[in-house]
């Protein structure tokens, strides 16, 4: 492969990645140091969408699922590994839903199909390797239909593409 080659790819991979940054934002920038993002268009975030603006209770195994009442949520999960050698790991991996449109808004004067989703799931996977001082990311993409990207509550379970949290049964 050529130089020229991995050039092309380079300038393919920014120029999808600057398109991705203007449709899903907007950067405005206040001053050298200072920037503000504002995802996606703000003006979604209107009354119909709930607010978790304050305390509310929780039932599970129910709330471990979706909320689509809510425009954006995620699954969060951190955690410290270690190899029978002692040799230390972190883990970060993280799935977010972030809904386009209220429902109701979204699914009217549309012809139905399997990949027409009103919510975007987006993820991403770290490890940190400490012994070796090493940082390995990693992300995807998807949209919430044709069973590519959801959220379930019996059996829990969260996924992008073959990407899963899911519940195990119990060993006892």
């Amino acid at each position: 492969m050529t130089y020229s080659f991995f050039k092309r790819i380079l300038a393919i991979a920014l120029s999808n990645l600057f398109l991705f940054l203007g449709v899903f934002s907007s950067v405005a920038i206040a001053a050298p140091t200072q920037a503000t993002v504002e995802w996606l268009d703000t003006s979604t975030e209107k009354a119909e969408y709930k607010k978790a603006d304050k305390p509310i209770p929780l039932k599970f195994p129910e709330d471990m699922g979706a909320h689509p009442e809510f425009q954006t949520e995620w699954w969060y999960y951190t955690g410290n590994l270690q190899t029978e050698e002692g040799r230390d790991f972190g883990y970060q991996f993280t799935i977010f839903r972030r809904a386009i449109a209220p429902e109701e808004s979204s699914t009217q004067s549309q012809a139905p199909s399997d990949w027409r989703s009103n919510q975007l799931y987006f993820s991403h996977f770290t490890l940190s390797d400490i012994s070796n001082n090493h940082f390995y990311p990693n992300e995807k993409f998807s949209r919430g239909n044709n069973a590519l990207a959801g959220a379930e509550t019996n059996p829990y379970q969260v996924w992008i593409q073959d990407w899963t949290i899911e519940q195990q049964k119990d060993s006892v």
